[in-house]
């Protein structure tokens, strides 16, 4: 029985003894008039005082447990209350954790990810060549699994909300083919992307986080064969699906594989190379769009991972493209004036370093110039400026009010929707920390005048 059910029972259980009371008072004054003796009134009101002290026991009795039962639940209502606030001061923390580690902690990787490209570029010797190399790659898993915890932390924290809209599903799966193509060839594997015109009606962000993860993983447990990336017309939308070549998961793993922290050994794969979130990531964010994962596979025939999206309207499709975030090396920046703001001294020197390197002629500040001199061809702005008040993006538009002619690139590890889309509002690029340099030398040799 429930603290409800009781305390319900002892109220009922009081009202019956008042009525009870009640009742044995109006036959007392019945009796009375009815019989005039003395000696009858007298052993009417004996009984009547001998009920009346049980009933009142009783009903004492009964408000007794009745208040003990209120006092216990007001109680445990405080206990509630403070538990509740206990747990509004832990997500509160563990918000201020997330900002701390998105910004501060990038911070460091993205300035030893310049310098070592910046090594990498100027180094004449294969053995200072092979240390970059190497270097790089350390910092390549590093940055995987911090984001891979950041994730799974904003995931689990409710701070992830999804932005639904009318995108063009073809031009993403493309896009994303195209990029992953080049790392399934230094693999010796293919990478194929089948996809009719689609439009699918959902979060494009995170779409793109789910086949990217499902990508990644392909590429990596794949060792003979390719990857397929393919979307099918179906009742309900389209079914997205990830296929490859590798090795097969077992019956039994099936359903482990997307638990958090679990990683499947698969002979000739690496251990070490990730955290085993990565599946995770992909379900959670699948419950966060509404649709699940399903997985096909067979040991020795290669895995199949699909998810299924609800239609689009193509009329409704934004009329913004999606940037495309070309993975190749991009050209020489000779004759380019860039000027980069960057608060974070160690990023601000690799970056001007590196620029320098590919050509172009860099003025570096660690704090915004008001009138920079000459005017830049394109200005890398860090979006957490220290000047109280102010932002890389109201600094950037103070520039192209007195030089509209810039690109302005807005350089942060703040991967909010809300600032993407202030970005695109104001045809401002944006480019996320930690940087990749192959990246960002090809958006900024892109479209030069």
């Amino acid at each position: 029985m429930g603290d409800g059910d009781e305390l319900e029972r002892l109220r009922a259980e009081n009202a019956r003894l008042q009525r009870m009371v009640d009742v044995l008072m109006e036959r007392a004054e019945q009796e009375q008039g009815g019989r005039g003796g003395d000696y009858a009134l007298f052993e009417t009101a004996a009984v009547l005082e001998e009920t009346v002290k049980a009933r009142t026991a009783e009903l004492v009795e009964a408000n007794r447990r009745l208040m003990d039962e209120i006092a216990r639940r007001r109680s445990a209502e405080d206990e509630l209350q403070r538990a509740k606030a206990r747990a509004e001061r832990a997500s509160a923390n563990k918000s201020s954790f997330l900002t701390a580690v998105s910004h501060d902690l990038q911070q460091p990787l993205t300035a030893a990810r310049l310098l070592l490209q910046a090594i990498a570029d100027s180094a004449a010797d294969d053995e200072v060549l092979d240390l970059a190399a190497s270097g790089q790659a350390t910092l390549e898993t590093m940055e995987s699994l911090l984001g891979s915890l950041i994730d799974i932390a904003k995931l689990d924290s409710g701070v992830v909300r999804p932005q639904p809209g009318h995108f063009r599903l073809d031009a993403l799966l493309h896009r994303l083919g195209a990029e992953y193509r080049l790392q399934a060839e230094s693999a010796d594997l293919t990478c194929r992307v089948r996809c009719p015109p689609a439009t699918a009606h959902s979060d494009p962000v995170l779409v793109e986080r789910v086949v990217r993860n499902l990508l990644g993983n392909a590429v990596r447990y794949t060792r003979r064969g390719g990857i397929l990336l393919a979307a099918r017309r179906r009742r309900t939308g389209w079914q997205v699906s990830v296929h490859d070549t590798g090795p097969g998961i077992p019956q039994a793993e099936q359903q482990r594989i997307f638990r958090g922290f679990y990683q499947l050994r698969q002979a000739g794969v690496a251990d070490g190379q990730g955290l085993g979130l990565g599946l995770t990531i992909v379900r959670m964010i699948a419950e966060l769009l509404g649709t699940n994962v399903s997985l096909r596979s067979l040991p020795g025939r290669g895995s199949s991972f699909h998810i299924t999206l609800p239609a689009g309207d193509p009329a409704q499709v934004a009329l913004t493209p999606l940037a495309p975030q070309t993975a190749g090396t991009g050209g020489d920046l000779s004759g380019q004036d860039i000027l980069v703001v960057e608060n974070d001294q160690a990023v601000c020197l690799g970056l001007a370093t590196l620029l320098r390197q590919w050509g172009a002629r860099v003025h570096s500040h660690t704090a915004p110039v008001e009138t920079p001199s000459p005017p830049p061809s394109v200005a890398l702005i860090d979006y957490h400026l220290d000047s109280p008040g102010d932002d890389g993006l109201r600094y950037a538009m103070r520039l192209r009010r007195r030089h509209p002619a810039v690109r302005t690139f807005i350089i942060t590890s703040e991967r909010g929707e809300w600032l993407k889309r202030q970005c695109t509002d104001l045809e401002v690029g944006l480019l996320h920390k930690p940087l990749d340099t192959a990246r960002l030398r090809a958006r900024l040799a892109a479209d030069r005048p």
